[in-house]
């Protein structure tokens, strides 16, 4: 009887904690919206997205905004960039600027800091010194949780404006406080970082 009942207790926190999460789950706050330039698109080997760089200017505020896929573990923070799981986050990036740069992909202008947006960010230090550069990187979001981004393009297909999101799992007391399938504010095209 109490192996019956472990295995069933088993199957239960399976099914409980081993759903795939999608941005339909989520109920999402946008966080900032602002115009800027794409200047890199990077996908891994296997096509799929991995970062993305964008220039941002207005008036005195000039930033390179950098979104990553972000994680959370035992050893800490980290992201992954160019394919790569990393926990020295500014090292990384500092290492992906200088590649883009070397590649003639950051040609926009002066720039006095790093905006950066990723999943669990808020485990971060919220600022840093970029170790290759003379200026800080700073997290977009401080935030413990799952964010995501939306693209906007002008007609001619050039990514314009970007808005920068957070989210929360949508519970309820019907579903024992799970994760719901609602959606109802997940707005369209974003992707979760």
């Amino acid at each position: 009887m109490l192996k019956k009942l472990s295995v069933a207790l088993l199957i239960i926190l399976f099914f409980v904690t081993g759903k795939n999460v999608s941005a339909e789950e989520y109920d999402w706050e946008k966080v900032f919206d602002f115009a800027c330039k794409r200047l890199v698109n990077c996908v891994n080997p296997n096509g799929e997205w991995d970062h993305s760089v964008y220039y941002f200017a207005n008036g005195d505020n000039k930033c390179l905004v950098v979104i990553c896929h972000g994680f959370y573990d035992r050893k800490g923070y980290g992201i992954i960039m160019h394919n790569r799981y990393r926990y020295d986050y500014a090292q990384a990036v500092s290492e992906s600027l200088a590649y883009w740069s070397r590649q003639g992909k950051l040609q926009c202008g002066p720039y006095n800091y790093v905006f950066m947006n990723t999943c669990y960010s808020g485990y971060a230090q919220q600022d840093t010194q970029l170790p290759m550069f003379n200026v800080n990187l700073h997290m977009a979001i401080n935030f413990k949780g799952v964010t995501g981004y939306i693209e906007n393009f002008d007609s001619n297909g050039n990514v314009n404006r970007i808005s920068l999101w957070k989210c929360k799992l949508i519970s309820t007391a019907a579903d024992g406080g799970t994760k719901s399938m609602h959606g109802l504010r997940t707005p369209p095209g974003l992707k979760i970082l």
